[in-house]
């Protein structure tokens, strides 16, 4: 229903915005899967993404993946043209990783060597390495593309312990849709 007030029209422009988000997701994810198979580079997605293939409902801002370090390499000289940030050591208050940053159609997505991440355990204040276990990973349909996702408890655990606001809120929809669905 379109009106001729402003009101309707902002509720379009919302919709339309809404399905541009989406479609920008869903189009990145199909070509970097498309290229991570077609290489035959094991992955483990991870962060926002995997929260969101669990019910979380909170904007994405990235899209975070993990593969082993010695297809990190590799990938960065196939993606090259789409490099923003590395393939390099970073470190933070939150993290400790090598990892490469690119945008691709106006989303970000960034590679971490699933070899050296760490991350800051906000509670023991210890750096933790990062277990990922390519072959557990939970095979998820997101948007009609199977995703390799890290398992949902490994998941709630490291951003329990990473305790930032956005892993509160992921961890609180992961288990609110847990309890409905079980």
């Amino acid at each position: 229903m379109i009106e001729s007030n402003s009101g309707s029209i902002i509720v379009l422009s919302t919709k339309i915005m809404i399905m541009d988000k989406i479609s920008k997701v869903r189009n990145t994810l199909m070509w970097i899967t498309e290229i991570l198979n077609k290489m035959n580079i094991p992955y483990q997605v991870t962060g926002g993404l995997a929260a969101k293939c669990y019910g979380s409902t909170r904007d994405l801002h990235d899209i975070d993946i993990y593969v082993p370090n010695e297809s990190i390499s590799k990938l960065e000289q196939r993606l090259d043209r789409y490099l923003k940030f590395g393939l390099e050591h970073y470190r933070d208050e939150n993290w400790d990783i090598v990892f490469m940053k690119l945008h691709y159609n106006g989303q970000q997505i960034e590679f971490g060597d699933a070899d050296s991440a760490k991350y800051f355990d906000s509670q023991s204040q210890e750096w933790i390495k990062e277990e990922i276990i390519f072959e557990k990973s939970v095979l998820i349909e997101f948007e009609g593309i199977e995703l390799a996702v890290m398992p949902k408890q490994q998941l709630i655990d490291y951003k329990q312990k990473l305790n930032r606001s956005v892993d509160q809120m992921d961890i609180k929809e992961i288990q609110k849709d847990n309890q409905i669905t079980s």
